[in-house]
């Protein structure tokens, strides 16, 4: 399973969003004509930048797992609305729920999440389409015990090479372009963090697009229906 998440170099203020953007409607609109060789998905284990000696303490699940699920799915489901709205076509292919959120993610987030009180972790994953237009969106909510905790959270995964949480493995036969630095945009909602990575499928995608594509989904997590 690839590792997205990795080093992204463009300016972000302090939402996670990138310093410049540019209109969905507008960009998506003017195609996109280049193909590449698509680059299958491949298997690989946990995060790097981990240590097997790392005590995951940080777990203080107290929600039952069905209304965790449940939940997640709500959120899950918001941020496909939102993409929706901005003239895509989502797919879900994946999603996940689980209480163990340091051995989720990686890196520096990883030992964060295993030394801070962290709820849980939902992940989903959602192709999106429009023209020939096609990226893959992996989202992470993190929710946190306490609100400085989540601050701090926010703080660190986005800052570029520490890590995040990791993202599902596409279904079967769904091809992604694995960036080496994928889309990247991030959200707080008090005591939850959302982040949202985002590649290309079956053909390259403007850079532009894809950071676009990702704050759209970003926006679903806080921006009510």
């Amino acid at each position: 399973m690839p590792r997205w998440g990795a080093s992204v170099t463009q300016p972000r203020d302090d939402r996670g969003r990138y310093t410049y953007k540019v209109g969905v409607g507008s960009v998506l609109a003017a195609g996109v004509i280049g193909i590449a060789a698509a680059v299958s998905v491949g298997a690989e284990g946990a995060g790097a930048g981990s240590t097997a000696s790392t005590v995951l303490r940080g777990n203080a699940p107290s929600v039952s797992a069905p209304a965790r699920a449940a939940r997640g799915q709500q959120r899950s489901a918001r941020i496909q609305r939102q993409l929706i709205r901005s003239g895509l076509r989502p797919s879900l292919q994946a999603e996940a729920d689980s209480g163990s959120c340091a051995a989720d993610a990686r890196g520096q987030v990883r030992e964060f999440l295993a030394t801070h009180p962290c709820e849980a972790v939902y992940r989903g994953l959602v192709e999106v389409h429009r023209g020939p237009v096609a990226a893959v969106v992996a989202v992470a909510w993190i929710e946190m015990v306490e609100l400085d905790d989540a601050t701090e959270l926010k703080a660190l995964v986005d800052r570029p090479g520490t890590g995040n949480v990791d993202q599902l493995s596409p279904s079967e036969g769904t091809q992604v372009i694995e960036l080496a630095e994928p889309a990247y945009a991030s959200r707080q909602d008090g005591r939850l963090v959302t982040t949202v990575e985002v590649q290309p499928a079956t053909a390259p995608v403007p850079r532009r697009v894809l950071e676009e594509i990702a704050e759209e989904a970003a926006d679903g997590a806080i921006r009510p229906d």
